[in-house]
């Protein structure tokens, strides 16, 4: 036996090929994505060009989707990076090319728009979308599916999709993965199509409304009680019910104001770390629904203050509205101007507040809030500026028009305007007007080292780094500030009601 023959190895034993599984195609507006393109398209279409309402208005009135779904994408480009996607969809779609199979993603979006963000994710063999000739929808896309599985030769195919259109591809899918967007929607699917895989239920909640609507920020209209309070004029009940009732009307105008903004910058929003996650940039809330809302809230909000109110009220709810719509529409990038008119929105408040309670705003008092209030707004934008320094030290750097150079004039003149804000209260204790309301007015002296402890402290905490909160917002949550506040207010009473004799 020759021992240098090599031993025969055994006979490989082949595995028995692992059959693919079939095709899915995948829905792409309020299933791979959060949002719809059509409402993403025309909303930036009208934010960023608003003089083409019109044609928008003649394309939608027409009837033609997949006209009007061309004439849009021609007009518009959406950042398939900013879009929230559904992690749910993704891990479904990986598990399947994972197992071998194609995934296809089938959408009434029009091709323009789909196909970015197929190439953005790379997860599909190919796109079936919407184009001129042809609307995707329904029975539209059923028919598209069809001739794809016919040019493949495919039996049969899964489907992941979340509205009514989708029922009759829901009916011929082998699986059939649902994302609901209701317990009603999820309920009768269940019913109709047997076996319904459920990826997520994601029904509108209302907490993402009334975040939208930004509570937070309603507490700086308690500045309209403040010329009440200073007349002690707080124990009348019909005079607290106007006030009262102007600031619920400040409220609802002020949420119209932010939601428009929002809908206005949802594309900026997107980039933002924190931003991205308000109701409308990530989706939480539909896109449509923000004009809407906003137009009800501002109508609301005006409307009350002329018919409830008087119509000097209402002027004043206007004047806010339009201030803050041009702050919000680019004043806010204009060096100076900008603090400017954050402090007048701030000295509106209280010119509101005498107005509902039927009382005089004295020129001391409007004296002293313009000073305080534009050194808030100062700080504001000297906690901007310093910020930008740290992400990227260069005098060159802008932040809404000032240079990070910019960040010792913005701290003089913040401070600079603080200490004015106490010249003015010092003045008011040494005028005769003071005589009027107060029976022992040198008390009010003991205001304004309290003053100068808290502005001098603000700018401390400034300067730095830790006013992270609008400033006002900020003295709202601080409990030093609290504790400041209670006790001028008992000075004020003191000083009112106290008789010191000499």
């Amino acid at each position: 036996m020759n021992s240098n023959l090599a031993t025969p190895a055994p006979p490989k034993v082949l595995a028995p090929a692992r059959e693919a599984p079939a095709p899915l195609f995948v829905d792409l507006d309020e299933t791979l994505i959060r949002v719809d393109l059509l409402v993403e398209s025309a909303s930036q279409l009208l934010s960023r060009k608003p003089w083409l309402g019109f044609p928008l208005v003649f394309q939608v009135l027409s009837g033609n989707r997949s006209r009007l779904k061309d004439w849009l994408a021609e007009r518009t480009i959406i950042d398939p990076t900013l879009l929230p996607y559904r992690p749910e969809v993704l891990n479904l779609i990986a598990e399947r090319r994972a197992a071998g199979g194609r995934v296809i993603l089938a959408t009434a979006s029009h091709r323009r728009l789909a196909g970015p963000i197929a190439a953005h994710l790379g997860c599909f063999d190919e796109v079936l979308a919407s184009d001129e000739a042809r609307n995707l929808k329904g029975k539209a896309k059923l028919g598209a599916i069809r001739e794809n599985l016919t040019r493949t030769g495919e039996g049969g195919f899964d489907y992941v999709g979340d509205c009514a259109a989708d029922l009759p591809i829901f009916r011929e899918a082998h699986q059939s993965f649902l994302f609901a967007h209701s317990h009603a929607w999820l309920k009768r699917c269940r019913s109709l199509i047997p076996g319904t895989h459920v990826l997520g239920n994601d029904p509108r909640d209302w907490r993402a409304y009334v975040r939208q609507l930004r509570p937070h920020q309603w507490a700086k209209n308690a500045l309209l009680l403040v010329p009440l309070f200073l007349a002690h004029k707080w124990l009348d009940p019909g005079l607290l019910g106007n006030v009262l009732l102007g600031i619920v009307c400040f409220c609802l105008a002020a949420s119209g104001v932010y939601l428009l903004n929002d809908f206005v910058d949802v594309e900026k929003d997107r980039k933002h770390s924190s931003k991205r996650h308000r109701p409308l940039a990530s989706g939480a809330i539909p896109l449509w629904q923000a004009p809407i809302l906003s137009s009800a809230l501002l109508v609301a909000g005006i409307g009350g203050g002329f018919w409830l109110l008087q119509p000097a009220f209402g002027l004043i709810v206007m004047a806010y509205v339009i201030a803050n719509v041009a702050y919000s529409g680019g004043l806010k990038r204009k060096p100076v101007i900008d603090v400017v008119l954050l402090t007048l929105m701030y000295v509106i408040r209280i010119l509101a507040g005498g107005v509902a309670a039927g009382l005089p705003v004295t020129d001391w008092l409007l004296s002293f809030g313009l000073f305080l209030f534009l050194s808030l707004a100062f700080g504001k934008r000297y906690q901007e500026l310093a910020e930008a320094k740290l992400e990227e030290d260069g005098p060159g750097r802008k932040i809404r028009g000032y240079r990070v150079g910019d960040l010792s004039l913005v701290e003089t003149a913040g401070v600079s305007s603080g200490l004015v804000a106490v010249l003015v209260l010092a003045l008011f204790v040494r005028s005769s007007d003071v005589t009027v309301l107060y029976t022992s007015p040198r008390l009010l002296w003991l205001l304004c080292p309290l003053m100068l402890y808290w502005i001098g402290r603000f700018w401390l905490i400034t300067i730095r780094g830790g006013m992270h909160d609008d400033p006002v917002v900020f003295a709202l949550k601080d409990r030093i500030s609290y504790g400041i506040g209670l006790v001028m207010v008992a000075v004020i009473l003191a000083a009112h009601s106290l008789t010191i004799r000499h």
